[in-house]
């Protein structure tokens, strides 16, 4: 294991190792060049990376330069990299088997996850704005031994790397979910003092890949009359919808925020979700307030209004229909292990 460590601007001179390129984990036979010093060396202590285990690590590239920073490099290894871009907006241009060649126009807000046997990249960030990305780069081999068991839930495009071919790029864009968001703002904030620091970015790591994972999968299950515009409204709803779980919008004030009206936002959950919006709603709450109970030390009370039940005996039927076990009942067993 490697300690989280900073940008030197010696290395950004021209002596920099390929393996320290901010937001990139690149193979040791990998070139960087065109590489500016950065002017503030402040900002280098937000460009770093933590390497969980050998083809596992987190990097996090959160700077405001003075100039345009532009690098380009090659790397002839596979690697899977899920990327979420928290703030700015920039280019790149990959230069891989299956990508279009003029590439991508990144914008804050957004996250992927990107598959690359092999490539050629040139990456620009504008000076004069802040930029913050977060990767999370894995190998084939331990993106395999991380997803073997659960391959059936895994995206087609990344099924194949799984099974052995590697020839061809595959990628999948999508907005950061709430989520996530909530992911990296706690990757940014860092450990807490004393926190075990490996098992922290490692949580945190497979929790993003997790919930990609997830988007991935519902964006690419074909839905029958539902347009791709309709469904990222309706993703962006369920977003909405479970931020506050103390007071969460109503369907019309959903409808009013996504641009759908209310027929159209019902059937989107009912078809990528298979239950109504409320429905969705109360399965998301009990789950929650499940969470707790593992993680927290909340009792039965505090968790209920945590997830928005203001009458508790409400909350131990609903408790009690999802997981077929009272709540306090449950806690307690919990508590026992």
């Amino acid at each position: 294991m490697i300690p989280l460590h900073s940008y030197k601007n010696n290395r950004i001179q021209g002596e920099w190792s390929a393996d320290h390129a901010p937001g990139i984990n690149v193979s040791a036979n990998a070139i960087v060049r065109n590489f500016p010093d950065l002017i503030d060396p402040a900002v280098q202590s937000r460009c770093r990376e933590y390497q969980i285990q050998e083809g596992f690590s987190v990097s996090l590239f959160d700077a405001e330069l003075e100039n345009d920073l532009c690098f380009s490099f090659e790397r002839d290894q596979p690697t899977v990299n899920f990327g979420f871009i928290v703030s700015g907006n920039f280019t790149n241009r990959i230069k891989a088997p299956g990508l279009d060649p003029e590439g991508f126009s990144n914008q804050a807000g957004t996250g992927g996850i990107l598959f690359l046997p092999r490539q050629e990249a040139c990456l620009t960030i504008p000076g004069k704005q802040r930029v913050c990305l977060v990767h999370v780069h894995l190998s084939p081999l331990v993106f395999y031994s991380l997803f073997y068991p659960d391959r059936d839930n895994i995206p087609k495009g990344l099924q194949s790397m799984m099974e052995g071919s590697r020839d061809q790029a595959w990628y999948f864009r999508s907005r950061i979910s709430i989520h996530a968001g909530n992911c990296l703002n706690r990757l940014m904030a860092g450990p807490a003092p004393g926190a075990p620091v490996r098992i922290f970015y490692q949580g945190i790591a497979l929790d993003l890949l997790a919930d990609q994972i997830a988007r991935a999968n519902a964006a690419k299950t074909p839905v029958t009359g539902m347009s791709l515009d309709d469904r990222d409204r309706v993703f962006r709803a369920r977003d909405l919808l479970v931020r506050d779980l103390s007071s969460p919008p109503c369907i019309k004030q959903l409808a009013r925020t996504t641009g759908l009206n209310m027929n159209k936002l019902q059937q989107g959950f009912r078809r990528l979700y298979g239950v109504s919006v409320f429905q969705y709603l109360q399965s998301f709450r009990i789950k929650e307030a499940n969470r707790l109970f593992h993680e927290t030390d909340m009792n039965v009370s505090q968790a209920a209004f945590a997830v928005g039940y203001t009458n508790v005996s409400h909350f131990s039927r609903a408790y009690k229909k999802h997981f077929n076990i009272l709540p306090k009942k449950h806690l307690v067993s919990i508590k026992s292990d």
